[in-house]
């Protein structure tokens, strides 16, 4: 009955679509113009093109890749926008294999305002958002009036909600229930 109600049908590209175009050595697509055909192929059909970004994680395997990687749209390293621990001794860590970036840092909110806005120049309508609670770690934060993980992770949502205020679907996952205001959907379970 889902396809009898006229409800809009999103079709999304889930983590490593990245690698659409690494992995078809018979393309001669760049990854943007692979990305933009399968948003035309999505609205030939009636549908809406959605799209994974995990904004409050770095998936780089060491400390040295996160010193030596720049962060897209800025000229701050991952290492930079890492969450330090609240001493300052160190970076926090790694939490289910991502190191978590600072929602609060230049670096951090110039990457999601470059991505955001990338998905929604491609013509995506929908973006799943995941490993969320990377956000809400407490530790040292950029901005010196931030003082707990939660105030952190209000501060980076609220910037996401107005990039994509009526032009992206924000779906979270692996999210703090609350806040719950900056989100349209959350996933609940694998493949809900």
């Amino acid at each position: 009955t889902w396809t009898s109600d006229d409800a809009p049908v999103y079709v999304n590209i889930d983590s490593f679509w990245d690698f659409i175009v690494h992995n078809d050595p018979s393309t001669t697509l760049s990854l943007e113009d692979a990305l933009k055909t399968f948003v035309e192929h999505c609205h030939a059909n009636g549908q809406k093109a959605g799209i994974y970004y995990t904004p409050f994680t770095a998936w780089h395997g060491d400390e040295a890749a996160l010193k030596s990687s720049k962060m897209e749209g800025s000229d701050y390293t991952y290492y930079d926008a890492a969450v330090k621990k609240s001493d300052g001794s160190g970076l926090y860590g790694k939490l289910d294999g991502g190191y978590a970036l600072d929602p609060t840092h230049p670096g951090t909110i110039a990457r999601m305002e470059y991505k955001l806005n990338w998905f929604i120049d491609l013509g995506f309508e929908y973006v799943k958002l995941d490993f969320m609670t990377h956000g809400a770690v407490e530790g040292q934060h950029y901005d010196p009036s931030v003082t707990t993980g939660m105030q952190a992770y209000n501060a980076g949502m609220a910037k996401i909600a107005a990039i994509c205020d009526g032009k992206l679907y924000v779906n979270l996952s692996i999210a703090p229930l609350f806040p719950y205001q900056y989100a349209d959907g959350r996933r609940i379970s694998c493949e809900a």
